[in-house]
């Protein structure tokens, strides 16, 4: 094979397809195939992980075009034609809708591509990330951080170049890899938890972030407790979690404080903090999402959120139920344990209760434990398995709704479904989920 012919190489693990180009060339804005091979086929890679808006299907698939010429002299003097500038090493093409919320930013996107990286190649290699930025008017980043903050962290993570795509610059990518596919934390699939355990990805992705950013493992002298602020708390759960900070902080032999992410404005900062955690307590949501960082062995509590879409903040696409959200990434981690909150079983978070929930995970922290799979999850997979057609059905408008019906992305959760809340059915009984 020439260097300046086009090659391409598919895998396709979990139901997502990853794809590798050698020698993959970006000419007038379009992905170009170059090839003297005549009845070549190209297969379309969602470049874009979780939740996909379809208005931007144009942007999130690759499918590049394929150029047939009759010698490697007509291609190579069609490549000088066009000046190209050559992008060395391994680069990973993402498109990237999602830099107004760095949990989105961290798990549908970054961690979308280093999956990939992974199933080519071995967690240490650096590569670039060409990207493809879609601004929504409107999304905001909530917080101290620019929209800038979530591409500073992809950089240092990639330990490469961000090459943003941009129109009259051509490129001759030597290895480009993209297939991020439903591998998000907004994707939805029929195994419930998302792809990459098998191969321990997430720990890797910990592994990865600790080495870049040159955060070394501490050994605590007390056992350090990090309690996550959330604006989806209440007053009363508020209250119970300062009750309970206060109430740990009586014993010698620990040490807890109540953190809001908001405030921490470097992400090296936050990394250090969740590496001094042994137990790190926080509802479900975005601010939670610091806790794929924990060391090995170390605890994540879930508490849940007391209403899955709270009305003044979702509007038609309300959820009075209560829920754990993220059980998808929770059930990631092969060296974390996680334990659940039964929000499901009190409605909200309790003193009493959330009390007994840290005791028991104070008693067995550093212990080795495996996170145990809650009940819902367990009847989803089975009506998954039951049902796969039409459970496929439903998790396409979950996560890319293709035709003119509502879609459910905003309540694209497997609790939801089981319990048969509304829009799933008309049960409003859930006590019985985890």
């Amino acid at each position: 094979m020439n260097i300046m012919e086009s090659k391409v190489i598919y895998i396709t693990k979990e139901n997502i397809k990853h794809v590798k180009y050698d020698n993959l060339y970006f000419i007038n804005n379009k992905y170009q195939f170059l090839t003297t091979i005549p009845n070549i086929k190209l297969e379309p890679v969602y470049t874009m992980g979780g939740a996909l808006d379809k208005k931007y299907k144009d942007r999130f698939t690759i499918l590049p075009t394929i150029k047939l010429f009759s010698n490697i002299e007509e291609l190579k003097d069609y490549i000088h034609q066009h000046n190209c500038n050559t992008i060395d090493g391994i680069t990973n093409c993402l498109t990237h809708y999602w830099d107004h919320n760095i949990a989105h930013a961290l798990y549908d996107s970054l961690y979308p591509i280093f999956l990939t990286l992974l199933r080519f190649y071995s967690e240490e290699e650096g590569f670039n990330i060409f990207m493809d930025i879609i601004k929504i008017p409107g999304w905001k980043f909530p917080g101290h951080a620019s929209r800038e903050y979530s591409i500073d962290i992809f950089k240092t993570f990639s330990k490469g170049k961000i090459l943003l795509k941009e129109q009259n610059k051509n490129y001759k990518f030597n290895t480009l890899i993209t297939g991020s596919g439903y591998a998000g934390i907004s994707g939805v699939n029929m195994k419930g938890i998302m792809p990459g355990k098998d191969i321990s990805a997430l720990d890797k992705f910990r592994n990865r972030m600790f080495e870049v950013y040159d955060i070394k493992s501490v050994i605590n002298n007390k056992l350090n407790i990090t309690i996550i602020d959330s604006d989806r708390y209440s007053n009363s759960e508020r209250e119970n979690l300062k009750k309970l900070n206060e109430n740990l902080n009586t014993s010698p032999k620990q040490s807890s404080q109540i953190i809001s992410w908001y405030n921490i404005r470097s992400f090296k900062e936050q990394l250090k903090i969740i590496n001094s955690t042994d137990i790190h307590i926080s509802g479900a949501g975005s601010s939670m999402l610091n806790f794929p960082f924990l060391n090995k062995g170390k605890i994540h509590i879930n508490l849940g959120v007391n209403q899955i879409n709270p009305v003044h903040r979702f509007g038609k696409d309300a959820c009075t139920m209560p829920g754990l959200l993220e059980m998808n990434i929770c059930l990631l981690p092969n060296t974390i344990f996680v334990d659940f909150y039964n929000i499901y079983k009190y409605g909200s978070i309790q003193y009493e209760p959330l009390v007994e929930i840290v005791q028991k995970n104070i008693n067995n922290v550093n212990k080795e434990q495996t996170t145990y799979m809650p009940n819902y999850v367990m009847k989803w997979r089975n009506l998954c398995s039951d049902n796969p057609d039409k459970m496929q059905q439903l998790i396409q408008r979950m996560t890319y709704p293709q035709s003119n019906y509502p879609d459910l992305i905003p309540v694209r959760f497997m609790d939801m479904v089981v319990a048969g809340f509304s829009p799933y059915g008309k049960n409003n009984s859930f006590k019985n989920l985890l």
